[in-house]
C-alpha cells in the first residue's frame, strides 16, 4: 500500500514539472507573439495615418491646380490640362481614401483583436498556475498530517487540487492552440488582405496615373508661349499709346488753361529764328522772347529801307524827267538851291537811319550797321545834279 502511494507521488511530481515547463513555453510563445502583433499593428497603423495624410496632401494638390487652371487666362492650353489632371489627380485620392478604409477595416482592426485573446491566455496561464500551486500546497499537507482525520481530509483536498490542475492544464493547452490557429490564419487573411488593398490600389493609381501622363503630353507648350508673347506685345503696346496720350493731353490741357502755343521757328536773312509766346492768365500780361523780339524789330527796320529806296528810286525818275527842262530853261531856281535841298533831305534820312538802336544781339548790331551803310550811301540823284552843275559851269 505504501509502495503504490509512493509511485503515484512520484509520477504525479513528474507531471507538475512537465505543467510547469509547458505554461513557461506557453508563457514566452504569448509574449513573442504579443511583441510581434503589436510591433505589426503600430507599423500598419503608422503606415495607415500616413497614407491618410498623402491623400490629404494629394487633395491639396488636385485643389491648387484646379484653382490655377480657372485663374490662367493667357495659357489656355495650360489651364484646360491642368484642369483635367486635376481630376485625375481628385480621383487618385479617392481611391487612396479607399485604400484607407479597407486598411482600417481589414489590417489594423483585426490585429488589434488579438490583443484581447493574448489577455485570455494570459488569464488562464495565471488559472493553471493557481491551480498546480494549489496541488502543490495540499500535498505538503497531506505529508504532515498526523492523525487519521487530517491525514482524510488532506487526501480530499489533494484530490480536488490534482482535479481542477489538471482542468485548468487541458483548458490551457486547448487554448494556446486555438490561439495559435487563429493567429497563423489571422496573420496570413491579414497580410492577404493588405496585399490585395495595395494591388488594387496601385493598379487604379496606375491607370489613373497614365490618364494622367496622356493629357500632360497633349500640352501646347508652344501655343502657350505664342499667346504669352503676343499678350506681353500687347501690354507693352498699350503703355506706349498711354504715354504718348499723357503727352497729347498736356498741351491740350494748357490751351485749354490759356497757355500759347508752342515755339514756332522763322526764317529772317538765311538763319533761324525762335518765336515763342506763352500766356499768363494769373498775371494777365504776355512775355516774349529776345530773339523774337529781334526779328521783329528787323522785319520792320526791313521795310522801312524797302520803303525808303523805293521813294529815292520814285525821286531819282522825277530827276531824270526834270533834268533836260532845268538846262535847257535854266529855271529861275539855280541847281545849287535844288542840291542844298536834296542835301538837307539826305541828312535828315541819314539822321534817322543812323539813330542809336535799341540793345540786342550781336547780329542785330551787324544788320544795324549795314542798314547804315546803305542809307549813307550818296544817291543817284545828287551825283546826277552835281554832274549837271559841273558841265553848266564849262560851259559858262
Amino acid at each position: 500500500m505504501s509502495s503504490s502511494i509512493s509511485q503515484n507521488t512520484v509520477s504525479r511530481a513528474t507531471q507538475i514539472k512537465e505543467c510547469e515547463n509547458q505554461a513557461k513555453f506557453v508563457q514566452q510563445r504569448v509574449n513573442a507573439i504579443e511583441a510581434f502583433f503589436g510591433d505589426l499593428c503600430a507599423e500598419l497603423v503608422s503606415y495607415t495615418r500616413r497614407t491618410a495624410k498623402l491623400r490629404n496632401n494629394g487633395d491639396e494638390i488636385a485643389r491648387i491646380l484646379l484653382d490655377y487652371s480657372v485663374k490662367e487666362k493667357i495659357n489656355r492650353s495650360s489651364a484646360n490640362t491642368l484642369k483635367r489632371v486635376s481630376e485625375h489627380f481628385a480621383t487618385l485620392e479617392d481611391y487612396r481614401h479607399t485604400e484607407v478604409d479597407r486598411l482600417v477595416g481589414k489590417v489594423v482592426n483585426p490585429l488589434a483583436s488579438y490583443g484581447n485573446e493574448i489577455k485570455n491566455i494570459r488569464a488562464n496561464l495565471k488559472t493553471e498556475n493557481a491551480a498546480r500551486k494549489k496541488e502543490i500546497s495540499s500535498r505538503r499537507k497531506l505529508e504532515r498530517s498526523t492523525t487519521a482525520e487530517q491525514a482524510r481530509l488532506a487526501e480530499i483536498q489533494l484530490h480536488n487540487s490534482i482535479i481542477d490542475a489538471n482542468r485548468s492544464a487541458d483548458k490551457l493547452e486547448r487554448c494556446v492552440v486555438e490561439f495559435e490557429a487563429r493567429r497563423l490564419k489571422g496573420l496570413k487573411n491579414i497580410l492577404k488582405d493588405f496585399i490585395q488593398i495595395e494591388m488594387l490600389w496601385h493598379a487604379k493609381a496606375l491607370e489613373t496615373l497614365s490618364e494622367a501622363f496622356n493629357v500632360l503630353q497633349n500640352l501646347q507648350e508652344e501655343s502657350d508661349l505664342m499667346d504669352f508673347r503676343a499678350t506681353l506685345m500687347r501690354s507693352t503696346s498699350s503703355v506706349f499709346s498711354q504715354a504718348i496720350s499723357r503727352q497729347t493731353v498736356t498741351p491740350n490741357q494748357n490751351q485749354a488753361r490759356g497757355d500759347h502755343p508752342p515755339p514756332v521757328a522763322t526764317q529772317v536773312n538765311g538763319e533761324r529764328s525762335t518765336h515763342r509766346g506763352s500766356g499768363d492768365k494769373a498775371r494777365g500780361h504776355h512775355t516774349e522772347d529776345d530773339a523774337s523780339l529781334f526779328s521783329t524789330d528787323e522785319e520792320e527796320e526791313e521795310e522801312e529801307l524797302e520803303t525808303a529806296t523805293d521813294e529815292e528810286d520814285e525821286e531819282e525818275e522825277d530827276a531824270e524827267e526834270e533834268e533836260p527842262t532845268n538846262q535847257v530853261s535854266h529855271s529861275s531856281r539855280p541847281p545849287t538851291e535844288v542840291l542844298d535841298d536834296l542835301e538837307d533831305d539826305e541828312t535828315e534820312d541819314t539822321s534817322e537811319t543812323t539813330q542809336a538802336p535799341p540793345a540786342g544781339s550781336a547780329r542785330r548790331a551787324s544788320v544795324q550797321g549795314n542798314k547804315q551803310l546803305k542809307t549813307t550811301a550818296p544817291s543817284p540823284l545828287k551825283s546826277a545834279l552835281k554832274s549837271s552843275q559841273s558841265k553848266q559851269a564849262v560851259c559858262g
